[in-house]
């Protein structure tokens, strides 16, 4: 009894096995058979890493061979280890494989330039709706490129629209993912539907910084229609043999809109104002500061501004030029510069204070702003570095004259040997 027992104990997990076994089963290298893999044209080996840059897509071809027969094969590749949201992986359409034919598949991934350098595998995986998943990998040597710049942001006031006859303002952020550093990236930013540019330079963008441009100032004409227009950006480096360039839709008010929007015209909505906030460094008595100001007038009519600095008097001496007080034309920008020079008996430190834009008594613009005020004793090196140099030109011209005396009075000695005759052949001499 014992016995017949055990045998349908067995029997009954045979059967188990036999019947839900197809449960873990899934696809393996018995049913699919892969026969090539490319990825940009250069054939694949599971044991050598494929060496790539980061800027590179990666068109690959997957050609193997089907030895079962489903209604519902797709393949994905995939590759993972990337930090942020766009994922690197792409996936086929569903297709029906039959055994014993032979089947190519085309996919691509793109490969992001802020990936990290190192070491990836790419991913094959075979999938259809019921078996577990048949994965391949292929290793890759990722590395960055050279030279690789890229536009991170591009700021603009105003932001999606401006009237015409108003400037839009632009700052342009861009990245350095390549290997060397890269030196006067041109900025340039156009609407060319409207025949109208500005550019700036980065003097240096480090391998992996990030660097903003200088602001760009573009006037949009006065006669320019409503409509959507193309804001291109175009940075241009490695001595001009590389671009990157982004495009966006911008709109523009016409003449049209403006007479039927009904807004007054004031200083405050037809001004802009801008100046650098970046804290600067100035030494106690010695030398000073300038802060640029540049002030757009995007009115139709003449404005007067002014300017003001406030929370100076204390540690510092300021002035304006060319002059506190200045009328700008309508459609026209005027720069202001403010020359801040610090007491000798500033204490060291950071200082603040402000300048204000007026036009006539309205307040357009109050500005904070920093200076790192530095103590004369805090750079003696200066001082040293100045009396070295007079004390070796001193010494240079000592050197000179020297050598000029010493120059003569061999000359001389050399004619005075000349002058004395020697005697002559066969002539006695007497004692």
């Amino acid at each position: 009894m014992k016995r017949w027992k055990n045998f349908l104990a067995l029997t009954f997990f045979l059967v188990s096995v036999f019947l839900f076994g197809g449960v873990a089963n899934g696809l393996s290298a018995v049913d699919l058979s892969i026969v090539k893999l490319e990825a940009n044209d250069v054939e694949l080996a599971a044991g050598t890493p494929k060496s790539i840059q980061v800027t590179d897509e990666i068109d690959i071809l997957l050609v193997f061979d089907s030895n079962i027969n489903t209604s519902d094969m797709q393949i994905e590749a995939v590759l993972r280890g990337y930090d942020y949201g766009d994922l690197i992986e792409d996936i086929s359409e569903v297709f029906e494989v039959k055994s014993g034919n032979r089947y190519d598949t085309r996919l691509q991934l793109r490969i992001p330039r802020r990936l990290e350098q190192g070491r990836y595998d790419i991913k094959l995986r075979f999938d259809d709706r019921t078996d577990a998943t048949y994965t391949v990998t292929y290793p890759l040597d990722v590395g960055s490129a050279r030279h690789a710049l890229q536009i991170k942001d591009v700021v603009l006031d105003p932001e999606n629209e401006i009237k015409a006859k108003r400037t839009i303002i632009s700052k342009v952020r861009v990245k350095n993912y390549g290997e060397r550093d890269e030196e006067s990236v041109k900025v340039k930013i156009s609407i060319p539907e409207l025949g109208i540019s500005a550019s700036e330079y980065i003097d240096e963008i480090e391998s992996g910084d990030s660097v903003t441009s200088p602001e760009l100032f573009m006037r949009v004409p006065e006669g320019t229609e409503t409509g959507q227009y193309t804001l291109r950006v175009k940075v241009e480096y490695h001595d001009g043999e590389k671009a990157e360039e982004e495009e966006f839709s911008y709109r523009v008010l016409g003449a049209d809109e403006e007479e039927t929007g009904g807004n007054e015209e004031t200083p405050e909505s037809r001004t802009v104002i801008t100046i650098s906030q970046e804290t600067q460094e100035v030494t106690a008595g010695v030398g000073g500061i300038v802060y640029p100001i540049t002030i757009a007038n995007e009115g139709s009519e003449s404005r007067t501004y002014s300017v003001e600095v406030e929370g100076a008097d204390n540690w510092a001496t300021t002035r304006i030029t060319p002059s506190n007080t200045e009328i700008i034309e309508g459609g026209e920008t005027e720069s202001l510069y403010v020359y801040v020079s610090a007491g000798q008996s500033a204490s060291a430190g950071e200082h603040m204070f402000s300048v204000t834009v007026r036009s006539g008594e309205t307040v357009l613009k109050q500005i904070p702003l920093k200076a790192n005020v530095i103590s004369a004793q805090a750079t003696p090196k200066l001082v040293s570095r100045a009396t070295l140099v007079k004390l070796l030109q001193i010494g240079l011209v000592t050197f000179i004259v020297l050598l000029v005396i010493l120059g003569l009075i061999i000359g001389f000695n050399k004619l005075r040997g000349e002058e004395i005759e020697e005697p002559e052949e066969g002539s006695e001499k007497y004692y």
